[in-house]
C-alpha cells in the first residue's frame, strides 16, 4: 500500500523478445536511469518510483514510472496546427526538450552504445539483409542514405533515439513527457532531431498541408480523440 492511497503508474516490463531490434536496444535498467536523470533535470520524463531486482521476486527487469496522463497524440497534433502562433509555440517546445536531452551529464549516464551516421546504415542494411527478400523501395533508400552519409561527427552527445509525437506525452500545457527510450544511445545530436517529418509537416512550413495529411488518414478525426488507457493504479 502507497502512504499516499492509489497513486496512479506505469508497470513496464520485458516480455520475450523484447524490443524489435534487441541487439540495439539499451535495456530496461539503462531505461530507468535515462527517465529519472532526465526527471531530475527538469525534462517532462516519467519519475521512477521503482526497479524491481530479482529478490523481489516479481520478475526480473522492470519498473514502474509515475503516472502523467495521456491524451491521444494524434488528435492533440492536428490541434497543434490550428495557427501560426501554436506552431511557433510547439516547434519551440519540443526544441527545448530535445537540447535538455542532449545536456544530461555525459558522467551520469548508463553505458550506451556509441553510433554514427555510417554505422547506423550498416546496420539497417545488414537487417535488412538478413530478412532475404529483396525490396527495390529499401534498396534505392540505403542508396540514398549511403550516398549523403555525413561521416564522423564532430559533437557527440546522449540521443533518444526515437524522438517522435508518438512517443510523447503532450497535454495542453505541451509536452508532458518523453518516453520508450530504449534506442538511446551516444551520437550525433542532429540524428536525435530526426523525427517523423510526415507527422511534423503540420509543424513546418505547410501547415495546411500537414493537416490534410492527418485528416486524410482519418487522424483528426472525433473517434481518435478517446483517451488511449497505458497505466495501472497501483494501492
Amino acid at each position: 500500500m502507497h502512504p499516499d492511497g492509489n497513486v496512479g503508474a506505469i508497470l513496464r516490463r520485458a516480455p520475450p523478445g523484447y524490443g524489435a531490434s534487441p541487439g540495439r536496444a539499451a535495456g530496461l535498467d539503462a531505461e530507468a536511469v535515462l527517465m529519472q536523470l532526465a526527471h531530475d533535470a527538469g525534462l517532462p520524463s516519467p519519475r521512477v518510483m521503482h526497479v524491481l531486482k530479482p529478490e523481489d521476486e516479481l520478475g526480473t527487469r522492470l519498473h514502474h514510472a509515475a503516472h502523467r496522463g495521456r491524451e491521444p497524440s494524434r488528435a492533440r497534433f492536428c490541434a497543434m496546427s490550428s495557427s501560426p502562433r501554436r506552431v511557433r509555440y510547439w516547434r519551440g517546445s519540443l526544441a527545448r526538450v530535445i537540447a535538455g536531452i542532449h545536456g544530461l551529464p555525459a558522467s551520469k549516464l548508463p553505458k550506451l552504445r556509441e553510433m554514427t551516421a555510417t554505422k547506423e546504415i550498416a546496420d539497417l542494411e545488414r537487417e535488412y539483409r538478413s530478412f532475404g527478400w529483396p525490396r527495390p523501395v529499401f534498396e534505392l533508400a540505403l542508396r540514398w542514405l549511403r550516398e549523403r552519409d555525413p561521416g564522423p561527427s564532430k559533437e557527440v552527445t546522449l540521443v533518444h533515439g526515437d524522438f517522435r509525437h508518438g512517443n510523447l506525452i503532450i497535454g495542453p500545457d505541451g509536452v508532458r513527457a518523453v518516453l520508450d527510450w530504449e534506442l538511446a544511445h551516444f551520437g550525433d545530436p542532429d540524428g536525435g532531431s530526426g523525427v517523423d517529418l510526415r507527422q511534423l509537416l503540420a509543424l513546418r512550413r505547410d501547415r495546411q498541408a500537414g493537416r490534410r495529411f492527418w485528416l486524410a488518414r482519418g487522424d483528426c478525426s472525433p473517434a481518435t480523440r478517446k483517451p488511449a488507457a497505458r497505466s495501472i493504479p497501483i494501492a
